[in-house]
């Protein structure tokens, strides 16, 4: 028996853009909708789980933008993005907001502080890996 544990995980290379170029003869319609896009993009849930897929589908628009060099949409993107992550992150509204559990010592939101049911059970720490980590990727 011993007192060590040593586990090496050989990690994948991963980055930011998609490892493959888009098909030449789609390219002029992944643009159009791109565009299209970039200036009707609007949340349409406004739960942890709901509103943190929609902001990282933002973020993902601009890297989309760069790799196609649509670089005159990303400012617009990038200000929408900043707007709609500003509410979870400095407390704006109390609605829209994450809290710090002092009991337990957790992020978790206002709304399922208040009610267990609400935000997918993030209150009570259901499913807070994949929640956050839609912040996570798009404020990163």
């Amino acid at each position: 028996v011993s007192s060590q544990w040593n586990l090496v995980e050989n990690l994948p290379t991963i980055g930011w853009y998609s490892r493959y170029s888009a098909d030449v003869t789609k390219q002029d319609l992944i643009k159009a909708v791109l565009n299209s896009d970039s200036s009707n993009f609007v949340p349409h849930d406004n739960d942890t789980y709901g509103y943190g897929k929609y902001i990282a589908s933002l973020a993902r628009l601009i890297l989309i933008a760069e790799q196609l060099g649509e670089v005159s949409l990303i400012p617009n993107l990038l200000t929408q993005l900043k707007d709609n992550l500003a509410p979870w992150m400095y407390r704006d509204t109390y609605r829209a907001t994450f809290l710090y559990d002092k009991t337990w010592g957790g992020l978790i939101s206002a709304d399922g502080w208040l009610f267990p049911d609400k935000d997918y059970g993030n209150g009570i720490y259901n499913d807070h890996h994949f929640h956050y980590g839609y912040y996570i990727y798009a404020g990163a």
